[in-house]
């Protein structure tokens, strides 16, 4: 029984390789430069966008984390600044206030399986007064591949309620 398990995990390791071996050669490009307003001019501009809350919890499993960020977006929809998002492996929540400049928001997560971009919140359609709770728990499927369950809305009045 127990030589099994050991070939059942030789078997897995073998396989986790050749996935990533096979996967080494797509590149998503980083388009966004670290933080590329201009915090002089952009940044302290009053563009008539209200300011808007962001609360979010991560959980799961979150060692194969690199780095978690949120991106800004103007009112063009490209990424203006972002924040890094600490997770440090542990489960947690933070909460950040949107600059007058941004329109919405998006996260980006990079880990040892690749990199994704969530979808882009945008706020410009209303919402205003609101808190955006974003729900993140990520997880493995099938052992080789890395995935994040995402809900996100909008409460009034009230602070964030999780899991969402």
């Amino acid at each position: 029984m127990f030589v099994r398990k050991v070939q059942a995990t030789a078997i897995l390791l073998i396989l986790v390789v050749l996935v990533k071996a096979s996967t080494a050669g797509f590149v998503i490009t980083d388009n966004v430069a670290k933080n590329s307003a201009d915090i002089s001019t952009e940044i302290a501009t009053d563009s008539g966008y209200p300011i808007h809350k962001v609360s979010m919890v991560i959980s799961g499993l979150l060692v194969p984390i690199d780095y978690l960020r949120l991106h800004w977006v103007d009112w063009t929809q490209q990424s203006k600044w972002y924040e890094d998002i600490n997770t440090d492996g542990h489960d947690g929540t933070v909460e950040y206030t949107s600059p007058s400049w941004a329109a919405g928001y998006y996260y980006e997560i990079s880990s040892s399986y690749g990199k994704g971009i969530l979808d882009t919140v945008l706020w410009w359609d209303g919402w205003v007064d609101g808190t955006f709770c974003n729900d993140l728990h990520l997880y493995t499927k099938d052992v080789v591949k890395y995935r994040v369950n995402y809900k996100w809305e909008v409460v009034y009045e009230q602070d964030c309620r999780y899991p969402l």
